[in-house]
């Protein structure tokens, strides 16, 4: 019990230090800029200092946007790869030999000539049940 609650404290305390971390980093990011900003301001004059601190604030937006981009690139490619060995690893119903003595089964029950129109019947119940048309929503007055 009481080893919960101490990761429970510890992770606590973890999070809170590393919150007040994040704040301060922003803070001297913050200061760092403004104090960059100055210099330039002062160098350079006002209107080149803001263009070139907008330039580097849209080179590092495109920076983390191409991050995120080639991130989603490389997630898209792990899961088709992990959907293929799926379906390479997945058995097939129609190779279960209870499956095939099944389908002889109903086969003998049904008949030949029953067949097509219960195989015809299945088709269009499944195609019915599997289709997903547009959902209305729930009415609040009625």
């Amino acid at each position: 019990m009481f080893d919960l609650k101490d990761r429970f404290d510890g992770a606590v305390k973890t999070v809170a230090f590393a919150a007040a971390a994040g704040a301060a980093g922003v803070a001297a990011l913050f200061f760092f800029l403004v104090a960059l900003f100055l210099w330039a301001q002062q160098q350079y004059g006002t209107i080149t200092a803001t263009l070139v601190l907008a330039i580097v604030f849209l080179v590092v937006a495109l920076a983390a946007l191409t991050v995120v981009w080639i991130l989603r690139q490389r997630a898209a490619e792990r899961e088709r790869q992990r959907a293929q060995r799926a379906r390479k690893s997945a058995p097939q119903w129609w190779a279960d030999p209870l499956v095939m003595t099944t389908v002889l089964d109903v086969v003998k029950t049904v008949g030949n000539k029953r067949l097509v129109a219960v195989l015809i019947g299945a088709f269009i119940v499944g195609s019915v049940l599997t289709r997903s048309g547009p959902q209305k929503p729930a009415d609040p007055k009625s």
